[in-house]
């Protein structure tokens, strides 16, 4: 808790210093509508239904903007995506690092190189960058270690508050934000989401097996080999079901005709807006006359 305090303190102050230098701002006009959407900007309500983002996602920042207006809860949760990305890094170097000097050179050094390689992204924000970051921090929490089984015998470990334990509780809603933030880069990023239980599973046995030859066992049981892969398995299970509700809750919220009609004039407005310059209309003239875009 001690190193959560000051990682979190450093990276707070580090945002703080960065809003009295710099104004922070969106980068693209899908982050301008997206909020001015969700804050009432457009029709005067605080819409659940909007573009991009999720339904499950949209309905929290709506009953967030209808208790405090005031707060840019959508501005907040871009800059949030960064600063916790911040703070899980500086957590696991103080954890890490034992001796003093050592953390404090590592700290620096880090926090150094941290701001220069992401600070355009500290004070210009874009929704698709903090849908990678939350997923970012989530694998960083699954693989840093910290809900493994380290200084744990097998015999005291079988039990659910070890497989719900607070970083993997964290890591799950993590993944439910950046899923519902922007699909596709959740999707880009979740092959590491099975990587990751993977490598955690396997690493889990390692560390295992040589804290029961430390005690005088030979090997782990076959139950509890069986208790560590059902363990994993409980938490990739959950994070798929978070992933399918929101998925699932999402396309019915989006059901109606209306929607279905808006989507499709959505996707091209979006295929049309990727391109660098407008395609040549000749080899693209059914995807022109689709959005009623003559020559």
């Amino acid at each position: 808790y001690i190193y959560a305090a000051v990682s979190g303190g450093m990276a707070v102050i580090c945002i703080v210093i960065l809003s009295c230098l710099y104004k922070f701002k969106f980068e693209i006009n899908d982050d301008v509508m997206i909020n001015d959407i969700i804050s009432g900007r457009y029709t005067g309500d605080f819409e659940a239904e909007r573009i991009q983002l999720l339904y499950p996602l949209g309905v929290i920042f709506s009953l967030l903007y209808k208790a405090i207006p005031a707060v840019p809860w959508f501005g907040i949760t871009l800059i949030f995506s960064t600063l916790i990305l911040f703070w899980v890094i500086l957590r696991e170097i103080l954890r890490l690092n034992k001796k003093i000097y050592s953390k404090i050179f590592v700290l620096i050094f880090a926090a150094a190189a941290f701001l220069a390689v992401t600070f355009p992204h500290l004070v210009i924000y874009q929704y698709t960058y903090s849908s990678a970051a939350f997923l970012s921090v989530g694998l960083f929490l699954l693989l840093s270690g910290r809900y493994a089984e380290e200084n744990t015998a097998p015999e005291n470990d079988v039990s659910l508050k070890n497989i719900f334990r607070l970083d993997n509780i964290i890591a799950i809603i993590l993944f439910f934000i950046s899923f519902c933030l922007r699909e596709e880069m959740f999707l880009l990023g979740s092959p590491f989401i099975l990587l990751t239980f993977l490598f955690r599973y396997i690493f889990s046995l390692k560390e295992l097996s040589f804290s029961a030859k430390n005690s005088g066992k030979n090997e782990l049981s076959k139950k509890y080999r069986l208790w560590v892969f059902l363990k994993y398995s409980a938490l990739l299970l959950c994070t798929a079901l978070v992933i399918l509700f929101a998925f699932i809750l999402h396309k019915v919220s989006v059901s109606s005709a209306e929607w279905e009609k808006f989507s499709n004039f959505f996707d091209k407005r979006t295929e049309l807006y990727d391109y660098r310059t407008f395609p040549a209309y000749e080899e693209n003239k059914s995807f022109f006359d689709e959005i009623g875009i003559s020559e």
